[in-house]
């Protein structure tokens, strides 16, 4: 791979390639990252579609992306939202997952609103029970602006079969707080799962929502919380 270096953008790309098709082609971690900041778009785009492709980079990945993460308030939207891609496709790698947790506890606040936004992306069969209890410690003291990307974190997570009882706890004090807004609330109570003893302000906050004919998902979502909650009301 280090005929590569002064080749022209297309004859890299073909090589790239070439090499990650070939068994034993010796394509490393070192050959592919630098270049997903090449200026060539189409350079650019087989350097991400490979790195797709290999999370069995795991310690090169963590490190490429600890070090872009640790400047997440300089990056621009495209190199935010490409971050967020991408930790999320790669997400079976352990060292990726170890990285996404190590971010959802720091004082780095832009770094971690990306990670929770790729958690919010990942297709994990499986979650990792660290991430839940970090999860639920980030929404325990989650402000107003944090709180709805570690619900939509939460959510698009799939829960062991005997859940989490400490998260979906949290979730539902969420869903019970009137300072919290509506939308944010819903979703909290719809992640928290079923069998949820609901309050006198929850319950008539679902009711509200049911009777309100202008938001259908919303109503939709209203309807299902109630359905799958406890008849007791405290």
């Amino acid at each position: 791979s280090r005929s590569l270096v002064g080749e022209g953008e297309g004859l890299q790309r073909a090589a790239l390639v070439a090499l990650d098709q070939i068994q034993g082609g010796g394509l490393t971690a070192a050959d592919v990252l630098p270049r997903m900041n090449a200026k060539d778009e189409a350079l650019r785009a087989t350097s991400v579609w490979i790195v797709r492709r290999h999370p069995d980079w795991g310690v090169s990945l963590a490190d490429y992306f600890a070090a872009r993460l640790e400047k997440a308030d300089s990056l621009s939207t495209e190199e935010q939202e490409l971050t967020i891609d991408l930790l999320a496709s790669l997400a079976e790698s352990p060292e990726i997952q170890t990285l996404l947790l190590k971010h959802l506890d720091a004082d780095n606040r832009p770094a971690m609103e990306l990670c929770l936004s790729a958690i919010a992306h990942t297709t994990l069969s499986a979650t990792p029970l660290t991430w839940l209890d970090a999860l639920n410690q980030c929404l325990s003291g989650a402000d107003d602006s944090s709180v709805a990307a570690t619900i939509a974190a939460v959510r698009n997570l799939p829960l062991p079969k005997e859940g989490h009882p400490a998260l979906q706890e949290t979730l539902a004090n969420v869903a019970a707080k009137t300072s919290v807004s509506t939308e944010n609330r819903i979703a909290a109570l719809s992640a928290a799962g079923p069998g949820r003893v609901l309050n006198e302000e929850t319950f008539s906050l679902l009711l509200s929502m049911i009777a309100d004919e202008q938001g259908s998902n919303d109503r939709t979502t209203a309807c299902n919380c109630l359905a799958a909650a406890s008849l007791k009301i405290e």
